[in-house]
C-alpha cells in the first residue's frame, strides 16, 4: 500500500496533520491542522486525506491573500501616514513646486478678499500704503537673495516657519514633530531635504512676486500684471495642486500589486532583477517622469553585464558591485539573451505606468540590445521536440508502471504485483493516440468523454462540467483553437479506456493530479513524466519529453495518409472551426473518427496492456 499523505500517529491513534507555513501561523492562530481518522478504513482515510489536502490548500491560499492584503495596506498607508519624530521625512521637488503655487494662490486670494489691489485711495492713505508695500518688497528681495541682518542666521531662516506650517496643513507630518512647546525645532532630515530647501526658495520667490504686485497696484492704481510666470497657474480661482508624480518605488509597488493578481509567483519573480536594477541605478525616489530614453539605453547595456544567478552568488552586493567583481575575475558577462528578457520586463513596467497615465510615453518602448555579429560556423540544427522512436515507445510501455509495479506513487519504477490505472498510467497512452497536450489530459472530466451514436470522443474545453474550486485549480487551454473534439482512437478503446471511464466515481478523471503554486497541473506532472522517461533511459532535455508523444501522433496520422485538414482539426489548430460550420457536430465526429482510425504506429504492440492480459494485476483504486 502506498503511503497516505499527511497521515501520522500518536498515543491517541491515527490522525491527518499538516503544518501551517511558518509565515502564516500568526494569522492562522495555530501551528498545524489536524483531523482524527482512528475508526476509518485505509480506503476511507485515503479519501479523507485527499479532501484534507484540498481544504488545507484552500486555507493556505486564503491566509496568503490576507497577508498580501495586510502588507499592501501597510505600503499604501506609508504615503499618507503622518510622520513621527523617528520617521524619515520625504517629499519631492515636484511637490515643493505645487505647494509653492498653493501658497501663492492662498495669499493672492486673501489680498483680493481684503481689497489689497484697490485702485482708489485718499492721498494720506496712499502714501502709507505705498511705503508699507515698498518696505515689504525690500524685505522679500533681501530674503530671496540670501541677505541676512544677523550673521548667525542661515539661508531661508525667515521663511522656514511658513514652509513648515504649509507642510503641516497638507498633512506631510505632525505638528509635534517640529515644535517643542511653541518653539520651532526643525529635524535634520527635514532641514537637509533638497525638496524642503527648494520649497523655502520658492516661497521666498512667491513673497517677492506678491509684494511686487501689491506695490505696482498702489503705484499705478491699476490691476497688477504677473511678472514671474511660474505662478501663472495660481491665478486661477479654482486652483488645486497637481498630484505628485509617482516615484520609481511607488510605480513598482503598484505594478507588483497588479501583477500578483494576473500571474503566478514564479513568473512575478522574473521581474526581480530588472526592478532591482531600476531601484539601484536610478534611485527609488526618482520620479518616473525623469527616466529618459537615453537612461533606458544605458540600462540595456547594464543588463548585458549582469552575471547569472547574481542574487545567489553575490549576496548583499549591489548589482553594479557584483558586475565589477565578476568582470575582475572572468571578464564581461555578455549575457545578451538574458538582457533581452530583462528589457521585455522593463518595458512592461513602463507600459503599466503609461496605461495608468503616470507618464505620457514609454521610454523603453523601442529598447533592444543586439549581440555582436558572429560568423556562422554550421547550419542551424533542428530545434524542438523529437518524436520517440519505435524502440523507445516499446521501452516506455514495458516499464514497471505498465507491466507491474509496487505502487504508482514512489514505487512506480520498481517491479511489483500491481498495475494501477490512474493519471500516470493513462496520460502517456492518451497523448500518444489523440495528440492531446498534458494539461488537456490531466484536467479532463468524466462528462467530457462523450458519445455520438456509437462513437466516443473527448470534448477538450476550458469550461468546468462541475463546480471547481477556483482557489485550488482553474481549467484552461492553450488558445481558443485548442477547444475541440477528438475521437477516442480504437487502440484506446481496446486498452479498456472507455470501460475504465464508465467505472470512475469522481467528476475529474484524474483527481490525483494536483496543481503547482502557479495553478497548473502540468507543472507537477512534467516532473513525474520526466522521471518515468529517465527510468526508461529515453529522456533527453528539451528533445525527448512528454510532448514528444504529440509528435508521434502526428507521424501516426501521416502514416495513415490522413489529410492535413483533419490532422489540424484533431491537434487543436484552426481547421476544426471550418469543419464545425461545414459538417455539423455529429457528421464531423464521424468523419474525424474515420480519419483517426487510420493512424497507426507500425511495429508497436500494446497487447500486453489489454484488460484480459492484465486482469490479475489490476489494483482497484477508489478515488
Amino acid at each position: 500500500m502506498s503511503k497516505i499523505r499527511y497521515l501520522t500517529q500518536d498515543n491517541a491513534g491515527k490522525k491527518l496533520r499538516r503544518s501551517v507555513p511558518q509565515a502564516l501561523r500568526e494569522l492562522a492562530g495555530k501551528s498545524a491542522w489536524t483531523l482524527r481518522v482512528d475508526s476509518l478504513s485505509y480506503t476511507e482515510i485515503k479519501k479523507r486525506a485527499n479532501i484534507f489536502a484540498v481544504d488545507t490548500d484552500h486555507e493556505i491560499e486564503k491566509l496568503r491573500g490576507k497577508k498580501r492584503l495586510a502588507e499592501q495596506q501597510k505600503i499604501d498607508g506609508l504615503a499618507s501616514e503622518i510622520a513621527t519624530d523617528n520617521a524619515e521625512f520625504y517629499f519631492t521637488k515636484f511637490e515643493a513646486e505645487q505647494l509653492a503655487l498653493l501658497y501663492f494662490h492662498q495669499k493672492e486670494q486673501l489680498t483680493k478678499a481684503n481689497d489689497g489691489y484697490a485702485t482708489s485711495y485718499s492721498d494720506t492713505k496712499f502714501d502709507e500704503l505705498l511705503e508699507d508695500a515698498r518696505w515689504d518688497l525690500e524685505n522679500a528681495l533681501k530674503a530671496s537673495s540670501g541677505e541676512v541682518s544677523d550673521p548667525t542666521e542661515l539661508p531661508h531662516s525667515r521663511i522656514r516657519g511658513k514652509a513648515v506650517k504649509l507642510l503641516i496643513e497638507r498633512n506631510y507630518f505632525n505638528k509635534d514633530w517640529v515644535y517643542e512647546g511653541k518653539r520651532l525645532v526643525i529635524p535634520s532630515e527635514l532641514r537637509q531635504s533638497d525638496a524642503f530647501v527648494e520649497l523655502c526658495g520658492l516661497l521666498e520667490r512667491a513673497d517677492v512676486e506678491l509684494a511686487s504686485r501689491r506695490k505696482d497696484a498702489i503705484e499705478t492704481r491699476r490691476w497688477p500684471q504677473l511678472a514671474d510666470h511660474f505662478f501663472q497657474p495660481s491665478l486661477q480661482a479654482n486652483f488645486e495642486p497637481k498630484k505628485p508624480i509617482p516615484t520609481i518605488a511607488e510605480v513598482v509597488a503598484q505594478f507588483k500589486a497588479y501583477k500578483e493578481k494576473k500571474i503566478d509567483p514564479d513568473s512575478l519573480k522574473a521581474f526581480n532583477i530588472p526592478i532591482r536594477a531600476m531601484m539601484e541605478e536610478w534611485g527609488e525616489r526618482t520620479p518616473i517622469t525623469d527616466i529618459s530614453v537615453g537612461m533606458c539605453d544605458d540600462m540595456a547595456l547594464f543588463f548585458v553585464s549582469i552575471p547569472s544567478h547574481v542574487t545567489q552568488h553575490y549576496g548583499d552586493m549591489t548589482i553594479r558591485k557584483a558586475i565589477e567583481t565578476y568582470e575582475a575575475k572572468n571578464g564581461p558577462a555578455g549575457r545578451y539573451d538574458a538582457a533581452t528578457l530583462h528589457i521585455r520586463r522593463l518595458k512592461a513596467v513602463f507600459e503599466f505606468a503609461r496605461r495608468r497615465r503616470m507618464i505620457e510615453e514609454n521610454p523603453a518602448e523601442f529598447l533592444e540590445v543586439e549581440p555582436p555579429v558572429r560568423k556562422k560556423m554550421h547550419e542551424k540544427k533542428y530545434v524542438g521536440y523529437h518524436p520517440f522512436t519505435l524502440e523507445e515507445l516499446r521501452t516506455l510501455f514495458n516499464q514497471p508502471l505498465y507491466t507491474g509495479c509496487r505502487d504508482d506513487e514512489y514505487g512506480f519504477t520498481t517491479p511489483g504485483p500491481h498495475i494501477i490505472r490512474r493519471h500516470r498510467y493513462w496520460a502517456q497512452l492518451i497523448a500518444l493516440w489523440t495528440g492531446m497536450r498534458m494539461g488537456e489530459v490531466l484536467q479532463m472530466e468524466k462528462g467530457e468523454v462523450r458519445q455520438e451514436g456509437d462513437i466516443w470522443y473527448f470534448a477538450v474545453t476550458d469550461e468546468e462540467q462541475v463546480s471547481f474550486d477556483p482557489v485550488t485549480y482553474v481549467k484552461s487551454v492553450k488558445n481558443k483553437n485548442a477547444v475541440r473534439d477528438v475521437p477516442v482512437h480504437p487502440v484506446l478503446v481496446r486498452l479498456g479506456l472507455i470501460d475504465w471511464v464508465k467505472g470512475c466515481t469522481t467528476h475529474r478523471l484524474f483527481p490525483e493530479a494536483k496543481p503547482a503554486k502557479n495553478g497548473k497541473l502540468s507543472s507537477v506532472y512534467t516532473k513525474r513524466a520526466n522521471t518515468l522517461l529517465r527510468s526508461a533511459g529515453i529522456w533527453q532535455n528539451r528533445k525527448k519529453v512528454f510532448h514528444s508523444l504529440r509528435g508521434n501522433f502526428t507521424d501516426a496520422l501521416r502514416a495513415g495518409r490522413v489529410d492535413k485538414e483533419y490532422r489540424e482539426a484533431m491537434q487543436g489548430w484552426e481547421a476544426q472551426k471550418s469543419m464545425d460550420s461545414e459538417y455539423g457536430k455529429g457528421h464531423k465526429i464521424r468523419i474525424l473518427h474515420e480519419e483517426i482510425s487510420k493512424a497507426h504506429i507500425e511495429g508497436l504492440d500494446l497487447s500486453h496492456l489489454y484488460p484480459e492480459n492484465i486482469k490479475g494485476k489490476l489494483e482497484p483504486i477508489e478515488k
